[in-house]
């Protein structure tokens, strides 16, 4: 058994039989579950993905000031920049959540280093 190629219309008994079979099956009513629709799921799976970014950046864009420091650092919702991230490990993630939120170390560092004079200053 395998698959072979076969020249169309050829006069090969197995292919003009298909033929006649696909032709039989294209002009009669569709039988199934109504509605029927002729988008493929790539194509369902794309609009989703559009409308689900198109939603974030709206969201994205109405954060006003309350996100100050994390739009500063990051432009916008990336698909790339989400599977960086999500790469990172525990220490890695930890420094971008601080960098991003503003809850780091670099008051103490800051204060280590003397140009402030408490670790609380922001």
């Amino acid at each position: 058994m395998g698959l072979y190629w076969v020249p169309g219309h050829a006069g090969v008994r197995g292919n003009e039989i298909i033929d006649m079979n696909a032709r039989d099956g294209s002009v009669q009513k569709f039988a199934g579950p109504e509605p029927s629709l002729g988008v493929s799921r790539e194509s369902i799976r794309r609009k989703v993905r559009c409308w689900l970014d198109n939603q974030q950046w709206a969201r994205w864009q109405g954060l006003g000031s309350t996100q100050r420091q994390a739009q500063e650092l990051i432009l916008g919702p990336s698909l790339s920049a989400e599977t960086s991230l999500l790469s990172f490990h525990r220490t890695q993630s930890r420094v971008m959540i601080g960098l991003l939120t503003g809850h780091n170390t670099l008051r103490r560092l800051f204060y280590l280093m003397g140009p402030t004079n408490s670790p609380l200053c922001r």
